[in-house]
């Protein structure tokens, strides 16, 4: 791609500098600005995607990632870091369906380790064997997490980001507070989450980027009799 951006940028260089200096013959300098705005506007719209292109394709530092009943190890040929599972406090996620003109394109994918202090680890789709590691990575915070922290889950306000779970057994999104003896279910699906009440007459859309711990809140509304749908 930034190879394309390259060959667009140097055709327009050529035709441009062929009819600014005709121009110029023709008419005298003052008309350079006039002759040649548009090759120097397209010339520096093509360089810039160019260089766009170029840092994108510019592969990431190798990272070697191991998994195990204590938590994470992140090696790179610099560095190597650790992180525990109780020293996590939250998981977000991108799991969403990029369209074009109506059609699927690239799935976008990352998952964002965030612990106690604020600090935050992402992982993405560049990484090996990307799927696997999400799968793991999710399951094994779950079970950290719910033997943790499970009993004051249910007694306690529980912030998941763009929902907030209240003692009062409430669901608090923005404005809005649903009690969950409400007759709704949960579907998650193409990178949200919705609340469809069960007439139908309403639903609520919620992207799960904007969720935290969405395993931890599904578990827990699931325990609580919340029908969950996922695909």
């Amino acid at each position: 791609m930034a190879l394309l951006f390259l060959i667009g940028a140097s055709i327009i260089a050529y035709f441009g500098l062929h009819t600014i200096e005709a121009d110029i013959q023709k008419f005298g300098p003052a008309i350079f600005w006039n002759s040649g705005k548009y090759f120097i506007l397209a010339f520096v719209f093509f360089i810039i995607f160019f260089i766009i292109q170029l840092i994108r394709s510019i592969p990431p530092m190798k990272k070697v990632i191991e998994i195990d009943d204590t938590g994470i190890l992140i090696k790179t040929k610099k560095r190597s870091k650790s992180l525990n599972w109780n020293e996590i406090s939250k998981i977000w996620l991108k799991l969403s369906q990029n369209r074009c003109l109506g059609l699927s394109t690239k799935r976008e994918q990352y998952i964002k380790l965030e612990n106690y202090t604020g600090k935050t680890i992402k992982f993405d789709t560049k990484i090996q064997d990307f799927e696997d590691l999400l799968q793991t990575i999710r399951k094994r915070f779950y079970q950290s997490y719910i033997e943790n922290n499970f009993p004051k889950q249910n007694d306690s306000n529980n912030n998941f980001g763009a929902i907030e779970k209240t003692a009062a057994n409430e669901l608090q999104i923005g404005k809005k507070r649903i009690a969950v003896s409400e007759e709704y279910y949960i579907k998650v699906s193409n990178g949200n989450l919705y609340l469809v009440f069960h007439n139908n007459k309403k639903i609520i859309k919620i992207p799960i980027q904007k969720i935290a711990n969405l395993d931890v809140l599904l578990g827990i509304l699931k325990h609580q009799g919340i029908d969950i749908h996922s695909n």
